[in-house]
């Protein structure tokens, strides 16, 4: 699994990938995340052009949980620190 080595360092329970269609031309992709019994989504936001090409629209991880979203990750490492609370 090529998900393994993320699960072995952060002590996820699970890891998947993650894709939604928003509003418009938005998508978004990234993981859902389990860990301790929690449900988390880390993505990145990207823009469907009319061929249906997606590119990245911002190089900010958003993380999801509990009904709220938090900004402002550039790195994927500071947005997995901040959930498994390794800062």
């Amino acid at each position: 699994d090529t998900l393994q080595p993320l699960m072995d360092v952060y002590h996820l329970d699970q890891v998947g990938i993650f894709e939604e269609e928003g509003t418009g031309n938005k998508y978004y992709i990234g993981y859902t995340i389990n860990k301790d019994d929690d449900m988390i989504v880390l993505h990145m936001p990207f823009v469907k052009n009319e061929r249906g090409e997606l590119a990245l629209e911002k190089q900010e991880w958003t993380i999801r949980k509990d009904g709220r979203e938090q900004k402002g990750y550039y790195l994927l490492q500071e947005a997995m620190d901040e959930i498994t609370d390794r800062r």
